[in-house]
């Protein structure tokens, strides 16, 4: 009996395949790459001077706010703000989650989101370089400090 249900998704999706248009499936080729990348540089504080990257970013009371992952010794979590999405500029007083104070974890991999109003920041915490021992952790943005509670990971 379940063949038949299997059959019916395959043929639909191959139906869907010859329907769709082809100029859909080359959406990506529209985008045009910027010419001044990359919008956001290492440094110049030495926690971020080796690496950026892993960007999210949202947008909130007009202003975009993209939390990037930096790295120097230590994977640490920092905050740069733009009113139109390219020209970026780093908060001053990054790292913004940094170490877990206590517990000497990498902070790294983090997803922003607002949340009845307010910015949530789910994030990895990691014991070193290269480790696997991952444990997820969230943050709230109160008054541009995020606070955290490092004795109760979220997974």
């Amino acid at each position: 009996m379940n063949k038949i249900p299997a059959f019916l998704f395959v043929l639909s999706f191959v139906l869907l395949l010859v329907m769709l248009p082809s100029s859909s499936t080359s959406a990506i080729s529209s985008f045009t790459k910027y010419s001044i990348n990359p919008v956001l540089l290492t440094g110049p504080s030495m926690w971020d001077s080796a690496r950026v990257y892993l960007p999210d970013v949202i947008y909130s009371n007009g202003v975009f706010r993209m939390l990037f992952t930096g790295f120097n010794t230590r994977f640490q979590i920092g905050l740069a703000t733009s009113s139109g999405a390219i020209e970026w500029e780093k908060d001053g007083s990054n790292p913004k989650i940094t170490k877990l104070v206590g517990l000497n974890k990498d902070t790294h991999d983090q997803a922003i989101l607002i949340d009845g109003g307010l910015e949530v920041v789910y994030y990895v915490a990691s014991d070193s370089v290269g480790s696997t021992n991952f444990t997820i952790y969230r943050a709230i943005n109160i008054g541009g400090s995020y606070v955290d509670n490092p004795s109760t990971p979220v997974f």
